[in-house]
């Protein structure tokens, strides 16, 4: 089945390839686009940074580390701030004849969201907002905690009358909360903890539904991330820190930085790679 593509970050962005880092494979073929205001204003200014996101649009090649490098094959310090422009993503320990000459990394499976098998359908529905509002007992313990917990919207402060406590990831995706967060068959408890949790005013939880945000996590830190700037106040929550401090109670209650990721690996895939694949049916439902 041909690739879905979906709207890529740097045209939300509005961003031409002179204020965007393109990452190309050593074929030439496009792997990833990040507006430099993205990363710039993402709270991770660094090469390590958009790395790390290209690292996850590809499978991993054992004992080969993904490199950037200029089109002159000089790699980048990962401890500086990206600048504009076309670097060729490849493997460390690889001469440059033998990187133009091999097979192109393959890029991995996804974007995915409510179902493993099923693509998501760019931008979403109505119909993709989770099954976290729904009244059950589980849920409703879950909306307790996780309000006792943000207190507000974790973005805007709104009042917790005016938010949704949702799930970071999918509750229709048990397979991933079985395999991030180490359990068996039991895994139904440990999805409604807290931690499995994020408190957001509901016009924030569909577009976060809609992989158009996700939050970046580093060092104890959470950062919004804004993929696609159709909310009238990206531009303003983008890059915006939530530290340690920000949630109440047990530290272990905070949110599941593995749950977090797992999202951003979906929103990266949509938005900075711009294309399915390994998904064999599309997303009636997302």
């Amino acid at each position: 089945m041909p690739a879905l593509k979906y709207p890529l970050a740097t045209r939300s962005w509005a961003q031409d390839e002179r204020n965007s880092i393109e990452l190309r494979f050593p074929s030439g073929k496009l792997i990833a686009s990040f507006p430099l205001a993205f990363v710039r204003d993402g709270g991770d200014n660094t090469w390590e940074f958009v790395l790390g996101v290209v690292d996850q649009l590809v499978e991993p090649t054992p004992d080969l580390p993904g490199t950037i490098t200029d089109v002159e094959g000089v790699a980048v310090s990962l401890d500086d701030a990206p600048h504009a422009g076309s670097f060729v993503y490849t493997h460390l320990g690889l001469s440059l004849f033998y990187r133009r000459s091999t097979v192109d990394p393959i890029p991995s499976r996804g974007p995915e969201y409510h179902s493993k098998f099923r693509r998501p359908k760019p931008g979403g529905t109505e119909s993709t907002v989770s099954h976290s509002s729904r009244s059950t007992a589980r849920q409703s313990k879950f909306r307790e905690l996780v309000g006792v917990r943000d207190g507000t919207c974790l973005i805007t402060d709104f009042y917790y009358e005016l938010c949704t406590a949702c799930h970071i990831v999918p509750q229709s995706r048990p397979d991933v909360y079985r395999q991030l967060l180490g359990v068996e068959e039991d895994y139904e408890p440990i999805m409604f903890d807290a931690s499995c949790g994020l408190l957001l005013r509901d016009d924030l939880h569909k577009l976060y539904d809609r992989l158009e945000w996700s939050l970046h996590y580093k060092e104890g830190m959470f950062y919004v991330h804004f993929f696609i700037l159709g909310h009238p106040d990206a531009r303003k929550y983008h890059g915006a820190p939530i530290p340690p401090q920000r949630f109440r109670g047990n530290p272990a209650h905070r949110p599941n930085p593995d749950l977090t990721r797992w999202h951003y690996n979906q929103c990266a895939k949509a938005h900075i790679r711009g294309f399915s694949a390994g998904m064999a049916l599309d997303d009636a439902g997302a």
